[in-house]
């Protein structure tokens, strides 16, 4: 395991001691989902929007014209240095990430395995500094690596004292620049992903979330990097500690971590703090309870600007049951099955959880109050539908979905492009 560096004195300000190098830090671009790829995850190439985010890369990091001759994307831009190296996990979608910006630099492109994913992040570190060493003042590096990775980097550098620049943020095509002076991290910088104009993964389940059969969270998880923000907001009243402490046990026995965001009333969703936990979330679960009770905390709330601010960076969001249910817009009234006002990260859609496959009278009223073209989802327990940031729509689970419109049964085609918030 390589040794921390000792803590810088500045304390992460920009304000340099001597010349540096850069290593540009990135996590891999938007990649083809694990459940709907049939080949070894090592494999596991880049969506169209991966594709574009690593074109927005190279001409970020090698400060020149789209490789392609596209219209440039609007986004923050790194400070230009002149890159020398770059390196990537063996992993196809960090490869690809990177080979636009090689290309551009007329570099080749190196795989380290140091950088792959589930790598010791003190490992990575190590190499970077290493790798930075050999480096003239004002020249740099980019190195494509995986969520957990770069994660861990982070809270490598936070444990020596240094301050992070940014929000504790990775989302993908993101970058986060490290300025090193004399083999140690002087400054870190976080900048956002070309494309901020596609969200994250939206999961939808039917309920019976945090328990054997909800397969989805594992993935889910694994693109997030390890940390889920549980909101209890509709089991306000229904015991929320106890809602939180279920979602701590699951969560742990898939290797991650639950920071809970108690925002139980309207006062707590104006809360500057707790809005400031859900904004830096990079996964952010609503449990179940009541839909109604979570729609009047959370509507036009400080925390629901949060939730969405973070969601359009590339946060995934989740919500089961009660918390699929507000998430969309129209929203299924559970008093009778009418169809009333939702929060709208998602519009034209509206969901029933815990269905078992019939078609009762409540489900029935639902579908005849639909407006015109809204499409209605029923979703088993422990199913969630899933909208992937490119606008397409997949299941993961046990059960079996159905969608109506009109009153008829049709395929998850329908969902594609429907609009967000």
């Amino acid at each position: 395991m390589t040794p921390l560096p000792d803590a810088p004195t500045d304390r992460g300000t920009t304000s340099l001691p001597g010349p540096s190098v850069r290593v540009h830090l990135v996590r891999h671009g938007d990649a083809v989902g694990r459940r709907t790829w049939a080949g070894t995850d090592e494999r596991r190439p880049l969506t169209a929007v991966g594709a574009r985010q690593a074109e927005g890369l190279a001409r970020r990091l090698c400060a020149g014209e789209s490789v392609t001759g596209a219209r440039p994307f609007p986004a923050g831009r790194a400070t230009a240095r002149q890159l020398v190296r770059v390196v990537t996990s063996p992993a196809s979608r960090c490869s690809e990430t990177l080979r636009a910006t090689a290309l551009a630099a007329g570099l080749e492109l190196e795989e380290v395995g140091e950088l792959g994913e589930g790598s010791d992040p003190l490992a990575a570190l190590g190499f970077l500094l290493a790798a930075a060493s050999g480096l003239d003042a004002g020249q740099a590096l980019a190195a494509c690596s995986h969520g957990d990775v770069v994660y861990g980097v982070l809270d490598a550098l936070a444990a020596t004292g240094l301050a992070l620049d940014g929000p504790r943020a990775v989302p993908k095509a993101s970058t986060w620049e490290l300025d090193v002076v004399d083999g140690t991290v002087r400054a870190a910088r976080f900048v956002g992903p070309p494309i901020e104009s596609f969200p994250g993964p939206l999961a939808l389940l039917g309920g019976g979330e945090w328990r054997d059969g909800a397969s989805v969270d594992t993935g889910l998880l694994a693109e997030a990097g390890g940390e889920v923000v549980v909101l209890p907001t509709a089991a306000a009243y229904e015991h929320p500690e106890r809602c939180v402490a279920t979602a701590e046990r699951w969560f742990a026995a898939l290797g991650g971590r639950v920071r809970p965001c108690m925002v139980l009333t309207r006062s707590d969703a104006s809360d500057p703090g707790l809005a400031a936990v859900v904004r830096e979330a990079r996964f952010v679960y609503l449990a179940g309870g009541s839909p109604l009770h979570a729609r009047s905390v959370l509507k036009d709330s400080t925390v629901l600007q949060a939730l969405r601010h973070a969601w359009s960076a590339g946060a995934v969001v989740a919500g089961s049951s009660a918390g699929a249910m507000v998430l969309t817009d129209p929203m299924v009234d559970p008093r009778g099955g009418a169809l009333t006002v939702g929060l709208g990260l998602v519009r034209d859609v509206a969901v029933v959880p815990h269905f078992t496959g019939e078609i009762t009278a409540q489900l029935r009223r639902t579908l005849a109050l639909a407006p015109s073209g809204c499409a209605v989802a029923a979703l088993p327990e422990s199913t969630a539908l899933v909208r992937e940031p490119d606008g397409l729509w997949r299941t993961d689970g046990p059960g079996r979905v159905a969608v109506f419109v009109g009153g008829e049964a049709v395929g998850l085609e329908v969902l594609a492009g429907r609009p967000v918030d």
